[in-house]
């Protein structure tokens, strides 16, 4: 029997035994909980939590309950209604973290479903400080959470954009508390240093140094706290952190200064290390504004909502406000031509809606009261007036550009690089430091030791280098966003650099999309007008639009006859067919031979008997866009399924080469020339050149539902504006433009202080000051650069 009295985890006293294994075992436990950590710790091989606790004289940890209080409400069955999203046998939870600041936050974060096998992914928001989650269905959401916070990241599930407000309200007045404690002592301390500096010497300098020593106690003991979470958080999962040189130099320093301080000696550095925390602080703090500020929710659904909506008051008046404070139940009058605001219910007035937007459907669709209209839709015919039902992210618009932020999160290649030099410099600067330190400790010069030491470490610190790269790529991504040009991630903004052919497809990319019917010809004695109607009025192709608005304005009453279509079916680059009285009738495009108008034919069992000649007209700045990309040295290619004589006109007008120019090309052919052509870049519309946009480096839907085509492209363009294929080129350049010339510098000044440092030129108060400076001045090249970014895009 063991004779254990105190708890093997918590050290507490032991009352009711548990055992680890047997009655047998010299191991006890106080409870299930301490026992169940115990053995977790063993199996995941971190056992040297023991040996750190000890070493670094920590408190006993108490014990640990097994049903996890703190966060046990998570698992209530109210709650997961509330808060989760629960489909497919799966369950998706938001949360809000604290203490999120750099790349090792978003790679440890990613890592839970290798630490927790329940979680099946993990995706964090940078500029959010948000987590989603996914997780199995019947996974208990508070060891979730506990493990969370055991990495050094407290959770707080959100629901709303408003209670995320109210987290981030909560920690930045943390952030700011800690940053005044910060300036407060550091200000004292820097007076006595000043006084002792100036010449004050015995039992005055004694003096001053007794108070620099009290006044750095709240910059070590509460002010750095940030420093050592991040630091030891990473050190326990086997990472290598950028605030690991900033506690190794605090601790240090802080030790060296308070024997120098005991042994009435002079080499006190205390002034040099809160000016260091204080100036991180604030350097971090105003970073994480600025990215907070370049990736806001609402700027990217901000495009395509109204910025003013008009809300019905009690008195009946209407009052003009910001689209974002509209709230559920509000009433809201919209005005013909008004973007809708908000989801919301018609409760007075009829009137016809474009949801394209949402549907790819160009047609407009007839609204009365009592039917749902959408954000981001237009209202075209009549005044509405409507409840609103959802707003911002929880709108139909808003939930699929939050589909598409959290593709923003992904690792592009420059940020995985900039990753592992940061890490590797770090790794590089202990082993110089060791080097450092003991050659001087070999020659003898104690004190240069650890003076040249001290400041290496200080001076080295890569900040500058690991946060301010996802910084650039959030505010580009966010610029392009405010134009249109909606990107599902940041590897778009790299890919462009590599891009080196770009394809057009012709109809509604380069050509207005318009057709005009301009000839009808029917080939026996019947018109099949309604049955061309039935079959054209199910497709969203340009051309069937066409066809179904010339019907509607000239053979109304024909089209309103009953007719009843069966086996409807549309093949992509052929066209719509369906049976009508037995008799198998299909839409197909015929070559045409004597002009270059896209010539449709109808077929009734495999007979021609209707032709449907119409013509279509290029945009009006598609051949000034063409030549400024032939100038930029990129190679163009049309690719379209149209007509051959309709083709080469398009490409005779904008001066496309022959040898560049393909027609009739079905939508496996575009496939088969996008596998072909590497570095290139296709634009097309989002549903019907899905397949070839798929395949493309980089497929942009020019119009179409923002939905559809941002499941086949990675980029959309919420305008036909052609110019826009410019601003996305530009900005992917401008942007790695920035990136590399920041890392550059971060490079320079940290080789150049290491260098500075190791010759002794500077001193552990100088480079306390040097090493944010870097980091404030990389941010404004940050800002300069995407400011003068923001230009060109304009």
């Amino acid at each position: 029997m063991a004779s254990q009295s105190h708890c093997e985890h918590c050290h507490e006293k032991i009352i009711i035994p548990v055992f680890l294994s047997d009655e047998e075992s010299d191991i006890v436990f106080c409870c299930e909980g301490c026992k169940t950590v115990y053995e977790i710790l063993q199996e995941k091989n971190l056992t040297d939590y023991y040996r750190l606790r000890e070493q670094t004289a920590q408190t006993n940890p108490t014990a640990v309950k097994i049903s996890g209080q703190k966060y046990k409400y998570l698992d209530d069955p109210e709650f997961k209604q509330k808060y989760t999203i629960i489909s497919n046998q799966t369950l998706q939870i938001t949360f809000y973290l604290e203490n999120i600041h750099c790349l090792a936050c978003l790679w440890l974060i990613e890592k839970l479903p290798e630490i927790n096998h329940e979680v099946l992914n993990s995706k964090l928001n940078m500029s959010k400080s948000t987590v989603d989650i996914t997780l199995l269905e019947d996974a208990k959401i508070s060891q979730i959470a506990q493990q969370l916070e055991s990495l050094g990241y407290p959770p707080h599930p959100i629901m709303e954009e408003k209670e995320l407000k109210e987290h981030k309200i909560k920690e930045d007045h943390k952030d700011l508390i800690r940053i005044a404690i910060a300036f407060f002592s550091t200000g004292n301390i820097m007076l006595m240093a000043f006084a002792v500096y100036a010449g004050a010497t015995g039992h005055i300098e004694k003096y001053f140094n007794w108070i620099s020593l009290f006044l750095f106690f709240p910059i070590i003991f509460y002010c750095a706290i940030p420093f050592y979470r991040n630091a030891f958080s990473s050190l326990k999962n086997k990472l290598i952190s950028i605030d690991l040189p900033i506690v190794i130099a605090l601790l240090f320093g802080g030790t060296f200064s308070l024997f120098s301080v005991l042994n009435d000696d002079t080499h006190i550095y205390f002034d040099s290390l809160s000016m260091l925390i204080f100036l991180l602080l604030t350097s971090r703090f105003l970073l994480k504004k600025s990215q907070q500020k370049g990736l806001e929710a609402s700027e990217l659904s901000n495009f395509f909502t109204h910025l003013i909506a008009y809300k019905v008051e009690d008195d009946q008046t209407l009052k003009e406000v910001n689209a974002k404070f509209l709230l559920p139940n509000d009433i809201i009058y919209i005005y013909p031509g008004d973007t809708i605001p908000a989801d919301a219910q018609v409760i007075q007035g009829t009137s016809k809606v474009n949801n394209s937007l949402l549907t790819g459907e160009v047609i407009p669709q007839p609204i009365q009261a009592g039917e749902y209209i959408f954000s981001g839709t237009i209202n075209l015919d009549q005044e509405l007036t409507a409840k609103v039902i959802h707003t911002g992210q929880d709108s139909k618009l808003g939930q699929i550009l939050s589909a598409v932020e959290h593709g923003w999160n992904q690792k592009t290649k420059i940020v995985s690089l900039t990753d592992q030099i940061a890490k590797y410099f770090v790794l590089g600067v202990f082993l110089l430091s060791f080097f450092v330190f003991s050659y001087f400790i070999f020659q003898g010069r104690i004190e240069d030791a650890f003076i040249r030491t001290l400041t290496l470490v200080i001076i080295t610190c890569p900040c500058a280098l690991g946060l301010t790269t996802p910084l650039t790529l959030t505010i580009s991504l966010a610029k392009l966003a405010k134009k249109g040009i909606i990107i599902k991630n940041e590897l778009v903004l790299e890919m462009t650099n590599k891009i080196k052919n770009i394809i057009f497809d012709k109809t509604g990319t380069l050509t207005h999309g318009k057709f005009q019917v301009i000839k009808w010809e029917s080939l026996d004695r019947s018109n099949y007008f309604n049955v061309i109607y039935q079959l054209e009025s199910k497709s969203q192709h340009p051309i069937a639009k066409s066809i179904t608005d010339y019907l509607k304005a000239y053979y109304l009453d024909e089209i309103k006859q009953s007719l009843e279509l069966t086996h409807y079916t549309e093949t992509p680059g052929i066209g719509p067919s369906g049976t009508v009285h037995n008799d198998f009738y299909e839409l197909n495009q015929i070559k045409a031979e004597i002009n270059s108008n896209t010539l449709i034919g109808l077929y009734k069992n495999h007979m021609l008997v209707t032709k449907i000649h119409l013509s279509d007209s290029l945009k009006p700045d598609a051949y000034n866009i063409i030549k400024k990309l032939k100038n930029l040295n990129y190679n163009i290619y049309l690719l379209s399924g149209d007509n051959k004589l309709s083709v080469q006109k398009v490409a005779s007008d904008l001066e496309i080469l022959p040898q560049n120019t393909f027609y009739e090309q079905s939508p496996q052919d575009k496939q088969e020339f996008i596998k072909k052509t590497p570095n290139s870049m296709m634009l097309g519309d989002g549903a019907n050149d899905a397949i070839a946009l798929s395949f493309a480096d980089i497929g942009v839907a020019i119009h179409g539902s923002v939905d559809i085509s941002l499941r086949a492209s990675s980029v959309f363009m919420a305008t036909k504006d052609l110019q826009n294929i410019l601003r996305l080129l530009i900005s992917g350049k401008e942007t790695l433009h920035i990136i590399k010339r920041n890392l550059i510098f971060s490079l320079l000044y940290n080789s150049l202080g290491l260098i500075l440092a190791i010759q002794g030129y500077i001193d552990p108060l100088a480079a306390a000051i040097i090493m944010p400076l870097s980091s404030f001045t990389v941010l404004a090249s940050t800002l300069i650069g995407t400011k003068k970014l923001r230009q060109n895009l304009s």
